[in-house]
């Protein structure tokens, strides 16, 4: 996935195609320095760069991944 841009101003964030209703989308969409392109991701809901993923959760979900030992499958996973 490539996260350049042909305008060297801008950051490309890829976004999962799930996260598209989401509030980080819509505030990423307003801005002018930003590109935000709708993939489907296998792991997290954003990709900022090369090795950079990104996975939106409410704090519950967090809580729960952390006991589920999840977040730790996806570090690894990445």
């Amino acid at each position: 996935m490539d996260t350049m841009s042909e305008d060297i101003n801008s950051l490309v964030i890829m976004a999962d195609m799930r996260e598209q209703r989401s509030k980080v989308c819509s505030h990423l969409e307003k801005s002018q320095k930003v590109v935000v392109k709708y993939v489907d991701l296998a792991i997290g809901d954003y990709i900022c760069g090369p090795g950079v993923a990104v996975e939106r959760k409410e704090s519950i979900d967090f809580i729960n991944s952390i006991i589920d030992n999840y977040v730790l499958f996806n570090i690894k996973a990445f």
